[in-house]
């Protein structure tokens, strides 16, 4: 009888397992993270439109510190750099793969795309935690993110950018938490979930991952700061007409692309924001070009430009006014009175934030030239 029960409840739970296995089939032959060379195929797709399509400027060292100096001259906007994107993207989902699993790993295209990580990122580490196979990869991928974080907090410039490399750790943790979701059986999260519970809180996940970063995407690829790449365009129009002898921005450093962008031989200069170099120079009183201009805008016109309305000085050193002279809307107020003593007309304006964490950044890019001027290029 004790045989009898015994294999009977076997067979019960063959029976479940099988059509769980049902359920939910995975058939890794038929998806595209199995197929090696469409994956990547895809990615590489998917990194040159977004490379096509966006206009906007993130960081300055994205032309400044970039393989792209050629631009349009050779490679086109970002094209190699979206080639080098996709090979990233394709070895993050192998890393996956071969750590964890191919369930996990699926989820890691997804997130490479999606960035709101945060709540998976939680899922995926209590998971993990729960499940020996998986913590004992993990654990060392933690502690590596957990000391990057702690050496960089120790310095005094910190960017945002310099954690990056962090993302694609944090994305195959995201994927282990998208997994806990998606899987029907052995869930260590909550062990009572049913399968039509499950799938929907996987749809909800995936709605709000799409939800959350789309318009996010989209907005800061082709809205957000814009204005100071349509401005480069505008110059190098400008440029191949003749209009233009020099350029000068009175903006803080690096607002713009540069010459990386521009690609004609005109004479530029930018307020400029260089560390010092002198050992003797107070550092806590130290102030670059860019901040002395912002502390007192009018004493620096009178004081660094040349120009006999306001310095009769023949010095050499003295900055001279360019023929076309880009600033910021929100600086307009402070010298406007002097732009005009000088006859400056406003040539162009151009969209470039709805908001910007730095105050000497706010509102359109302005671009002001003088009248009548013509030079050959």
């Amino acid at each position: 009888m004790v045989l009898f029960q015994r294999r009977r409840t076997e067979n019960l739970q063959a029976t479940t397992d099988n059509s769980l296995k049902t359920e939910i089939p995975f058939d890794n032959t038929s998806t595209i993270f199995n197929n090696k060379k469409l994956l990547f195929s895809s990615l590489i797709l998917f990194r040159l439109f977004n490379a096509l399509i966006t206009k906007t400027y993130f960081n300055p060292d994205e032309y400044w510190q970039s393989v792209e100096v050629a631009h349009y001259m050779i490679y086109a906007p970002r094209l190699l750099q979206a080639v080098f994107a996709a090979i990233n993207d394709f070895y993050s989902y192998r890393l996956a793969k071969k750590l964890f699993n191919d369930s996990s790993a699926k989820w890691t295209g997804l997130l490479v795309v999606l960035t709101t990580l945060i709540p998976f990122v939680a899922i995926g580490i209590y998971s993990a935690r729960k499940n020996p196979r998986y913590w004992i990869r993990i654990k060392p991928l933690l502690q590596l993110c957990i000391w990057v974080l702690l050496c960089y907090s120790l310095l005094g410039h910190k960017e945002f950018r310099f954690i990056y490399p962090l993302l694609p750790i944090f994305v195959i943790i995201s994927g282990i938490g998208i997994d806990e979701i998606s899987s029907i059986k052995n869930s260590h999260l909550v062990n009572s979930f049913t399968s039509s519970k499950k799938s929907a809180w996987l749809k909800f996940s995936i709605i709000f991952l799409v939800i959350t970063n789309v318009p996010i995407a989209y907005y800061a690829s082709t809205i957000h700061q814009s204005g100071v790449i349509e401005v480069m365009n505008y110059l190098r129009d400008e440029a191949d007409k003749g209009n233009i002898k020099d350029i000068g921005f009175l903006a803080p450093c690096h607002s713009t692309p540069f010459y990386s962008n521009l690609h004609r031989n005109l004479k530029m200069w930018f307020l400029t924001c260089e560390p010092p170099l002198n050992h003797d120079i107070n550092l806590e009183e130290y102030l670059d070009e860019a901040d002395q201009f912002y502390k007192n805008p009018l004493e620096f016109i009178y004081t660094r430009f040349e120009h006999s309305t306001f310095n009769s000085s023949s010095n050499n050193s003295l900055r001279k006014w360019p023929s076309y002279l880009i600033i910021f809307e929100v600086l307009l107020k402070d010298i406007e009175y002097i732009l005009k003593q000088l006859e400056y007309n406003q040539c162009a304006r151009f969209f470039n934030s709805q908001f910007n964490d730095d105050s000497r950044r706010q509102g359109d890019i302005i671009v002001f030239c003088k009248a009548t001027m013509k030079y050959k290029v």
